[in-house]
């Protein structure tokens, strides 16, 4: 901070003598203390990265750094050299929102950490799956629900979302209806594509197997939660 009226450097200096003659001494045993019983200490290392020839001198022994890699003891220990990914096509979902909505990026659209961006062999397919009412239903289940009616659609809760491995027999009707839909906003953006999203929601209840009484329950509830 800078002081350039005499009236705030009296002030500061007043307040300086003040903190001085208040102020306690180090002592020498907690110079020494913080020197050895801190990471000041050369034989504390709980940033060093685990030898690869380091063995445990007893059973049961752990290293008490980090694990092991060609990474500093000052530098992150996980490669987060991941940026190229955001130039390529992929899924991205909305971290905080009141509905589940995924969306393909075919650009360099990048993300922070209030979106999740999927890759996947099958992009289109799969972001059919996501944003069906089936999906919308479990995922609601297992996310965290925050103030109001937002809920957090974060990483770990997508994980969670059990993908048959049937779903690539499914993938060209999927993607058909996509393009479908896609033609359809493309020439009118206010387009009703009402009957092309129910097919997909037909065939991911398909996919997966449920009955008549099942797809009732999920269409009854995703209807009164609006």
């Amino acid at each position: 901070m800078e002081l350039k009226d005499r009236p705030d450097v009296d002030f500061a200096l007043e307040r300086f003598e003040k903190l001085w003659q208040e102020g306690i001494a180090l002592t020498d045993i907690f110079v020494s203390t913080v020197r050895q019983k801190t990471w000041l200490s050369e034989s504390i290392t709980p940033l060093e990265p685990r030898p690869k020839d380091w063995k445990p001198a007893y059973p049961g022994e752990k290293w008490v750094g980090r694990k092991a890699g060609s990474y500093k003891w000052y530098e992150i220990q996980d490669n987060i050299a991941y940026y190229k990914e955001f130039l390529k096509e992929k899924i991205v979902v909305a971290a905080m929102r009141q509905v589940f909505f995924a969306f393909l990026d075919t650009g360099n659209t990048h993300g922070n950490d209030k979106t999740t961006i999927i890759k996947a062999i099958e992009r289109i397919s799969l972001l059919c799956i996501l944003n069906s009412k089936l999906s919308m239903f479990y995922i609601k289940r297992v996310c965290s629900k925050c103030s109001g009616d937002t809920f957090e659609f974060k990483q770990q809760y997508l994980y969670q979302i059990p993908i048959s491995k049937k779903y690539i027999e499914y993938a060209e009707k999927l993607k058909n209806i996509y393009y479908i839909i896609e033609n359809m906003l493309a020439c009118d953006p206010a387009a009703d594509i009402t009957a092309q999203e129910r097919t997909i929601d037909e065939l991911v209840y398909d996919l997966y197997g449920l009955s008549t009484h099942e797809r009732d329950i999920i269409e009854n509830d995703i209807r009164q939660r609006g």
